[in-house]
Parts: C-alpha cells; structure tokens; sequence
C-alpha cells in the first residue's frame, strides 16, 4: 500500500478492499435479514470497489508517467470538466434520453426492492410482536363484582314473619 494510499485509509480502520468485503462475515440473529440479499449486495460493493481502485490505479500511473509536458496534461484534464459541462448544456440527444431513461429504470427497480425490503422487515417485526404477545403472561383477570351481604341473601323465615304479622 503506498503512503497515499494508508493516509486516504485513515489510521483509525484498515482499508476497504475487495477482499475484506468478500470475506467479512456477519453474525446470524433471530430475524436478520435475508443472507441471499445481502451476499448479492455485498457482490455489488466488492466490484464497484475493485472498479474504483483499478480507475485509481490508472489515474496515479497516468499522472506519474512522463507522457510529454505536464502542461498538456494539465490541458486534457481541464479540458475534459469543460466538455462535459459544454455537453450537459446541450438539449438532450437520444442517447441522453435513453441513458436518462435506463438510470431512471434502475432507480425505480432500486426503490422497489427497497419498498419492498422495509415491508417484509415491518412484516417480521409485526410476527415477532405477535409471536412475543402469544407467550407473556396472560393478564390477571379482572376484579370479582363485590358478594351482597348474608342478610340480604336470607329469606325471612316463616315464624319470623308469623311474630311480625300478630
């Protein structure tokens, strides 16, 4: 790794490669998510990556080699913000268009997938509710209406009620 490279890296964490993408493991949960899921995400990340290093790579050995005056170079690499941004002013072609088009597609696809990855959490989440709720305790029952009296349950017994009348 050059000097640059363990500086950008920070001292705090080891570089992101590839390789440590790849080989990072993560530990099972009740509920995680969905391995297969992750496995072709963390696929995605591992080129993008490798595709980032190797334009790196490119970009420093470009710069270090002597390929005529630096002052040429320093033209090309300036002149190549200007052309592009001569061309995003430009009205949109068809190629625009259709690249327009074909990133607007994968983003849709994107918010989809992710629509539908936040449901199915929700869903999980909601199974784990249930689930917990079907084994806690039952709530205690509810407080008994209070008992009458004994007085008031005892019919009057017929001498009594004899003495009374006479």
């Amino acid at each position: 790794m050059s000097e640059h490279e363990a500086q950008a890296a920070g001292p705090s964490r080891p570089r992101i490669t590839p390789q440590r993408i790849q080989e990072k493991e993560f530990r099972l949960s009740f509920r995680g998510y969905n391995e297969r899921e992750v496995d072709e995400f963390l696929d995605e990340v591992t080129e993008a990556v490798a595709e980032l290093i190797e334009e790196n790579r490119r970009l420093r050995e470009r710069l270090a080699s002597p390929s005529g005056s630096g002052g040429e170079e320093a033209d090309r690499i300036v002149g190549e913000p200007e052309g592009r941004a001569a061309r995003a002013a430009a009205p949109p072609g068809r190629a625009d268009r259709e690249a327009i088009g074909a990133f607007i597609a994968t983003e849709r696809e994107f918010l989809q997938r992710l629509g539908q990855l936040v449901q199915s959490h929700a869903e999980e989440l909601k199974d784990m509710v249930r689930w917990a709720r079907e084994r806690a305790e039952p709530p205690p029952p509810p407080p008994a209406p209070p008992e009458p009296t004994p007085a008031a349950q005892e019919p009057m017994a017929p001498a009594a009620a004899g003495v009374a009348a006479g």
